[in-house]
């Protein structure tokens, strides 16, 4: 299968891991391309990075276009990758991380799908996970489902999928026209909320974007050992909840602020009930999830900038 036309790019950025970086570049260079212009963008985010070492040892360096990126922001660090190398509107944008594993026809099944359906779809496709041989099975209910992975009948069921970062896809004229990655959410982001590829997605769907499921395009996501551990857990349901309570606060309508404080007196209640029928591991997450949402409230008192990540953005109007 052979497609040509739209420029393509490739986009990584790093944060860390540098083994696995150079191990995704050499599966890049082995996987088909299409016949356009190819490009792979690693863009170098953490600080006590040896990744370009690494890369000229390798004889990489000059396969990809290198950026080194001072600020750790996962999000800031796309928007200059995408600003400053993707010259045309009409690029495709694959996005990967550096722990997953794809297969040859990866690159080529995004693009031919792009082609045949045009800039008013994105694209996202299902993941596989390795999990560890052991596992307490008490913490399956509160895995991110990055760490168990999505097939793709579990996606085609979907009017609207969420797709995650390592296996997702845009145009640039979209980045463009949604003012990008929001910087607030992300890896890296002062505030250490995440949601950045759902907040940048919402925001794609509110302007009238369809997202539209590649099927059989599955990577293999390779998350470490330490995310099954149950204070690993714990901590991202924390950050579920901070993350979930900040995009209700920020959202411009009093209804949105009275259902942020009705979830808080309804995860409280919740908290009561388990406690009081001695559940007290699950009483561990839902408490948890409780004071995320609180942080995101005092995050929202205090941070200079409360705008909805709507702002600017006129609903269906693509």
């Amino acid at each position: 299968m052979t497609v040509s036309g739209l420029p393509l790019y490739l986009l990584m950025v790093t944060y860390g891991r540098e083994p696995s970086a150079i191990e995704i570049v050499k599966k890049y260079l082995s996987a088909s391309k299409p016949l356009a212009a190819t490009t792979f963008i690693v863009v170098d985010n953490y600080k006590a990075s040896n990744l370009k070492a690494l890369l000229m040892s390798e004889g990489l360096i000059d396969m990809v276009v290198y950026a080194s990126f001072a600020d750790s922001n996962k999000s800031a660090a796309a928007n200059y990758a995408i600003a400053t190398f993707v010259k045309e509107q009409e690029a495709l944008i694959i996005t990967i991380d550096n722990d997953i594993s794809f297969d040859s026809d990866f690159l080529l099944n995004y693009y031919a799908t792009a082609q045949k359906m045009g800039s008013h779809y994105y694209f996202g496709g299902s993941f596989k996970v390795n999990l560890p041989e052991t596992i307490d099975n008490r913490l399956l209910p509160y895995f991110q489902g990055s760490a168990i992975g999505k097939s793709d009948a579990e996606y085609e069921k979907k009017e609207q999928p969420m797709f995650l970062g390592f296996n997702f896809s845009f145009f640039k004229s979209q980045w463009t026209y949604v003012d990008g990655f929001d910087e607030r959410f992300g890896p890296g982001s002062e505030t250490k909320l995440s949601g950045d590829e759902s907040v940048f997605q919402k925001k794609m769907m509110y302007v009238g974007y369809v997202p539209l499921f590649v099927p059989d395009n599955t990577v293999l996501h390779k998350p470490e050992a330490h995310n099954y551990t149950k204070k690993y857990v714990l901590k991202r349901v924390r950050n579920n909840g901070y993350t979930h309570g900040f995009q209700v606060l920020v959202q411009d309508s009093k209804s949105m602020k009275s259902r942020f404080f009705k979830r808080v007196i309804y995860l409280t209640k919740r908290c009561f009930v388990l406690l009081f029928s001695g559940s007290f591991y699950k009483l561990q997450f839902r408490f948890y999830y409780l004071l995320g949402h609180l942080a995101a409230f005092f995050l929202y008192l205090n941070i200079d900038n409360k705008q909805s990540f709507f702002k600017g953005l006129d609903k269906d109007s693509v």
